[in-house]
């Protein structure tokens, strides 16, 4: 096997390190296996990569376990989760079947014994997270500051997703691949520096995860509202 090629006269992304590998920042394991979708990469050291090997695993379980999924994200169920839960991941199949609770559903006039998944938020926040914050420094060079402060809410309520249909969101959306994952962003800024972006992040065309990042001396991110928006995206 040829030695792995370094990325050269590159730091890591996230700590700064000297970088030795490349890391994706949308999950590699949300693709196909074989796939034409652009994969956007960022430098990156071995520690770094692997540092939410584990929790990605738990977040494509919880992207995928939606019955709208579209044909891309059914594919990738049976290519890699439905493995996965056979062999080579017992603690993810024992901790997917220990946050669940058995309860009866009323289907056609009879009840069905199924479910219910209590999920870990904080889990799947991390990934979300990392992707936002991966998708900040492609567009700006930048990383975004470590102290900043987050709000997750996955699926929004009715009520957030009015807001985020008022959203003037940036007009070019990253695009990967529309079958698998599609971002709307929004950054506004002011004089002082301070800082607030809301992040739509939509997988497998179905399911949507809404982040708010916001400078850590900033109470609310509307406070920014009328600051105008970041400059034309290229990824």
């Amino acid at each position: 096997m040829s030695p792995r090629r370094r990325p050269r006269n590159k730091r890591c992304w996230q700590c700064g390190v000297e970088a030795t590998t490349k890391d994706h920042i949308v999950p590699r394991n949300l693709y196909p296996k074989r796939t034409q979708a652009q994969l956007l990469t960022l430098p990156c050291c071995d520690t770094c990569n692997q540092g939410l090997s584990k929790d990605e695993e738990y977040f494509r379980l919880v992207m995928l376990a939606d019955w709208n999924i579209n044909e891309v994200g059914r594919r990738v169920f049976e290519e890699s989760v439905v493995p996965s839960l056979h062999k080579g991941f017992e603690g993810l199949r024992m901790r997917a079947l220990s946050e669940s609770r058995p309860i009866s559903l009323p289907v056609g006039g009879s009840f069905v014994d199924t479910g219910l998944w209590s999920l870990d938020s904080n889990r799947l926040n991390r990934v979300a997270e990392k992707i936002v914050r991966g998708l900040y420094f492609r567009m700006s060079g930048q990383p975004m500051a470590p102290d900043m402060k987050f709000q997750f809410q996955l699926r929004p309520d009715d009520e957030l997703r009015e807001l985020i249909l008022k959203t003037p969101w940036h007009p070019r959306p990253v695009v990967i691949d529309p079958e698998i994952f599609i971002a709307r962003h929004r950054i506004a800024r002011n004089e002082s520096g301070q800082e607030a972006s809301g992040w739509l992040l939509i997988f497998y065309r179905c399911v949507p995860y809404f982040v708010v990042a916001m400078s850590s001396d900033l109470q609310r991110a509307t406070d920014l509202d009328a600051v105008p928006n970041s400059a034309p995206v290229e990824v």
